[in-house]
């Protein structure tokens, strides 16, 4: 499994992101978490007596390795266009038509360098759109409860995904739609791609389609998009929760590694 690590700066100042650099800095155990919703410092959660502000704090930890570890992935230059799991392809139907094409010299000459410049774009989309997402995992890792922070540890693999999931996911989708609308505005087939998906559509049965083409390509891209970024969210919850290597700090091994021995 791919081990993209976060720097993970502690500080007693206020958390802050910055999504140009893929960092998060989170405050100093006993700050923040102090104050969130059912705190109590000195109380235990039931998971080998650690204090809630502890397992609180390792949640935290956790989230912020994960989540910044997939965006540091995804959102550099050709994270998703050189990623052999993550890049965007043409939709299905869209693809096959491409073969088709390739098949025919004349087309492939006029069509195909279109149909590369609109891969290539809804890539780079995709990679712009996802370097954004750091600041609204902050506040979602900054709003969990330790309810949140319970449930998290003992629920499954990507219990920590799901949970960012659920408080993000509308957001970020919000956060990243101008990115990928400016990115396909360069591309010269977008702009006729709404009106042609839904002409062939039509004729779905005709040209022996299987499923009808998406007619919004940046809705397309954003399902793709947001869908990579959680997947690789999950692969590196998965990693921090199973693998003590990827425990980089003392916190995340006394939350873990003591949960793990509880079962």
């Amino acid at each position: 499994m791919k081990k993209f690590l976060l720097p993970l700066v502690l500080t007693a100042s206020s958390l802050s992101a910055c999504a140009q650099t893929g960092t998060l800095v989170l405050p100093k155990a006993g700050t923040v978490l102090s104050k969130l919703p059912g705190a109590k410092s000195q109380e235990t959660s039931g998971n080998q007596g650690i204090p809630q502000t502890e397992v609180a704090q390792g949640l935290q930890e956790a989230l912020v390795q994960g989540a910044g570890a997939a965006v540091g992935l995804l959102g550099k230059p050709s994270g998703f266009s050189n990623s052999p799991i993550y890049r965007i392809p043409l939709p299905p139907e869209a693809d096959r038509l491409r073969t088709k094409i390739d098949a025919n010299p004349v087309l492939k000459a006029a069509v195909g360098p279109q149909l590369d410049a609109t891969v290539a774009l809804m890539n780079e989309g995709a990679e712009k759109a996802v370097a954004r997402a750091l600041p609204l995992f902050k506040r979602a890792i900054l709003s969990m409860t330790f309810a949140d922070a319970y449930g998290i540890l003992t629920g499954g693999n990507r219990a920590a995904t799901d949970y960012l999931q659920r408080t993000t996911g509308p957001a970020l989708r919000a956060e990243f739609k101008p990115e990928v609308d400016s990115a396909l505005k360069e591309a010269a087939l977008a702009a006729y791609w709404t009106p042609a998906a839904t002409r062939l559509n039509k004729n779905k049965i005709l040209l022996g389609m299987r499923e009808d083409l998406p007619t919004d390509l940046t809705e397309y891209v954003l399902d793709k998009a947001l869908a990579a970024l959680f997947a690789e969210v999950a692969l590196q919850e998965e990693n921090v929760r199973t693998q003590p290597a990827a425990q980089t700090t003392a916190l995340l091994q006394k939350v873990f590694g003591s949960f793990r021995s509880s079962k």
